[in-house]
């Protein structure tokens, strides 16, 4: 049964990305260098469990704007 399921999936093929003939294409947005985007950390790093390459985790302490616009949240 799930052989015939996961075929039929594939012969469906890949799904067309439609785009809407109204649908403008936004140029991207450069954030300056040097711009400073404050974190605070959302988990703790301490000598004691971090290691050389480990990734932190974390959020931007309030949104940074270009233009009067949010680019990023």
């Amino acid at each position: 049964m799930i052989a015939i399921l996961i075929l039929a999936t594939l012969l469906q093929g890949p799904k067309k990305l439609e785009i809407d003939e109204n649908t403008k294409i936004q140029p991207p947005v450069v954030v300056p260098a040097g711009t400073v985007i404050p974190v605070t950390l959302t988990a703790r790093i301490t000598t004691k469990n971090a290691r050389d390459g480990d990734g932190i985790y974390g959020k931007t302490a309030f949104p940074v704007t270009v233009n009067n616009k949010i680019v990023i949240p």
